[in-house]
């Protein structure tokens, strides 16, 4: 009769990366990019609102990308051109 090997320790496997050293919940490379992940979003939400009170500060006044795009007219001229 062959030996049934009965380990007193699980055998650990994490399904995230497939490191045998870790479960899924102890994951470190998970956890790097779950942190990556909030960073990322993070920058987007305080472009999003620099975009927004970029586009509130002045309004009906050229934004400086706008004097970027068109630096040959002046901000009389651009309010103009835009308003018709």
């Amino acid at each position: 009769m062959i030996p049934i090997l009965h380990p007193e320790t699980p055998a650990k496997c994490c399904s995230y990366c497939g490191g045998r050293d870790h479960d899924f919940e102890d994951c470190p490379k998970r956890k790097a990019d779950a942190g990556k992940e909030r960073e990322t979003a993070r920058v987007a939400a305080a472009k999003a609102q620099l975009a927004s009170e970029d586009v509130r500060q002045d309004e009906g006044a050229p934004c400086s990308s706008s004097a970027a795009i068109i630096p040959h007219l002046g901000p009389e001229r651009m309010l103009r051109r835009i308003r018709n």
